[in-house]
């Protein structure tokens, strides 16, 4: 469920929260797992992100990719990485919590 105002309209606030928290989480975990993620790759990929929207994961992994990224020898740990990291934010996007750090989760 999206968080929601009191009227329960959408809460764009709350939805981009939650989408950088994500955003936030998958970047250091690529970084400890070794990837060159450039220093303003977050807003890069939250720009991203908005661009191709969320109902298409191909699409959004393809942004995410081109903007978080830079050397090729990086693009497994981040194919790997990424299906945990969408599954993780169609969580938070839902209300859920994950107690288990990503790195550990994949």
């Amino acid at each position: 469920m999206l968080p929601t105002d009191s009227d329960g309209v959408p809460d764009a606030a709350g939805i981009r929260d939650e989408v950088v928290e994500a955003l936030v989480t998958y970047v250091r975990a690529l970084r400890r797992a070794g990837v060159n993620v450039p220093a303003n790759a977050g807003v890069v990929g939250a720009r991203a992100l908005v661009e191709v929207g969320f109902d298409d994961e191909d699409r959004a992994r393809a942004a995410l990719r081109a903007a978080l990224v830079s050397h090729a020898e990086d693009v497994e740990t981040f194919d790997r990485m990424f299906g945990e990291f969408w599954r993780r934010l169609g969580a938070h996007l839902d209300g859920d919590t994950i107690d288990e750090p990503l790195d550990d989760a994949v």
